[in-house]
């Protein structure tokens, strides 16, 4: 397999689309697979070697959800760090009082 060509990403508004554009995609994926497929085994591989083998499930909380919230908690600091106002997460942040 070749590898994967790098995306143009050169202005925020192209990085939103893409990111929009890609998350349509694994919605649609992930509502049409089924309970079955999603138990089946997914390993991963160096080569002909298998580094590591788990469900297709876990494979997608650990590599996409789980990255996703790790680059979201990237951003909040690189925003704090910034002084830019961060957006509510998860309900108010430690600088919003007028959600208590």
């Amino acid at each position: 397999a070749s590898p994967p060509v790098p995306l143009d990403l050169e202005t925020t508004a192209a990085v939103l689309d893409a990111f929009d554009t890609h998350i349509v995609r694994f919605v649609a994926s992930l509502e049409a697979a089924s309970d079955a497929k999603l138990l089946e085994s997914w390993r991963y591989r160096k080569g002909e070697t298998v580094v590591f083998e788990t469900r297709r499930i876990s494979a997608l909380r650990r590599f996409v959800l789980n990255h996703l919230v790790h680059h979201r908690g990237q951003l909040t600091v690189y925003l704090r760090l910034l002084d830019i106002p961060l957006p509510q997460v998860y309900g108010p942040t430690a600088e919003d009082r007028t959600g208590y």
